[in-house]
């Protein structure tokens, strides 16, 4: 168990960071109406959710600028070596939950889920017929970009997904990228048209690691089946409204909130409050762009005199 976590975890970062080394911003897609049908290729790297373990996280921004790939990779593995050993101390405890999920498979549902929702607005087709572990190299994307037709756009999907809070929460993160036949080029990489993150938070079970485990492992894990299965449609419903929802040209007041990130720490977030439904909260955090739905409230934010933002620099979101 120990080893197949090790593998997992740097595997999935050293090979997605070769072939994704774009700064985690908002790139909105500018020509929506020129995309007629999307084909898809997507990557999630787990076999198995991952531990809830407080994990550090290295900033790579300056590792990419300075070594690109390369650099993005050396970083990276000084990141898993520093987690390895606290995935492996949680992996114990997941034993429980593993023995009920049984024949769940996340990436076939991911794929099952993700068509039937992209395909309200897109015609699509699909690389494979199910979701993959394998990521895209460079050359790999290059050359699956080279072959795009008229009027299509390939659709870049990773998702990543484990427990927060002691296990009492679930979190699921997905990155989107959008490439185009013309995609221009950064140091021989190609640049997507489109790029953005989503952040999902489940609310809380249980009062912690054991109580919570079993609360999700409970009627053959149909809590956690329920939750993920959630998370990954409200996910791709966030991806759609960022991709074709108008934007009126006025600028929300700013609000703040808090979530819980993938590496098990709370995160003050200020940005926007796009909408509410049945007690769950979506918002855009101003500096990245990125689109957060949490069960979190949200409270104005006060500015003191002369220290508000330009409304020329915040996002735009629908009234």
């Amino acid at each position: 168990m120990n080893k197949r976590y090790f593998v997992i975890f740097t595997m999935a970062i050293l090979l997605q960071a070769c072939a994704n080394t774009s700064a985690p911003k908002h790139v909105p897609l500018t020509n929506n109406d020129s995309i007629k049908n999307l084909v898809i290729y997507n990557f999630v790297a787990q076999d198995q959710i991952y531990p809830d373990v407080e994990l550090e996280r290295i900033d790579h921004t300056y590792a990419v600028m300075n070594g690109g790939a390369l650099g993005y990779a050396v970083s990276a593995i000084v990141e898993s070596s520093i987690n390895a050993n606290k995935k492996d101390a949680a992996a114990g405890a997941m034993q429980q939950l593993y023995r009920y999920v049984g024949e769940y498979d996340f990436r076939k549902e991911h794929q099952k889920l993700l068509m039937t929702t992209i395909s309200r607005k897109y015609s699509v087709s699909v690389e494979g017929t199910e979701a993959t572990k394998i990521p895209l190299t460079n050359q790999a994307l290059s050359q699956r970009i080279s072959e795009l037709k008229e009027g299509e756009a390939l659709l870049l999907l990773s998702s990543e997904y484990r427990f927060v809070n002691r296990a009492k929460s679930l979190t699921l993160v997905t990155e989107a990228r959008i490439y185009t036949k013309n995609a221009k080029t950064l140091d021989k990489q190609p640049q997507p048209s489109y790029y953005n993150q989503f952040y999902y938070e489940s609310l809380s079970t249980g009062s912690g690691r054991d109580d919570s485990l079993r609360r999700w492992a409970d009627d053959d894990a149909k809590l956690f089946i329920e939750t993920l299965n959630h998370a990954v449609v409200e996910t791709i419903d966030l991806m759609l409204f960022d991709l074709h929802d108008p934007l009126e040209n006025k600028c929300a007041a700013d609000v703040a909130s808090t979530f819980k990130t993938p590496e098990n720490i709370y995160t003050q977030l200020i940005g926007k409050f796009i909408s509410e439904k049945n007690g769950r909260y979506v918002y855009r955090e101003n500096k990245s762009g990125r689109l957060i739905s949490t069960v979190n409230k949200h409270h104005p934010v006060t500015y003191k005199k002369g220290k508000a933002p330009s409304k020329n620099s915040c996002y735009l979101v629908k009234q």
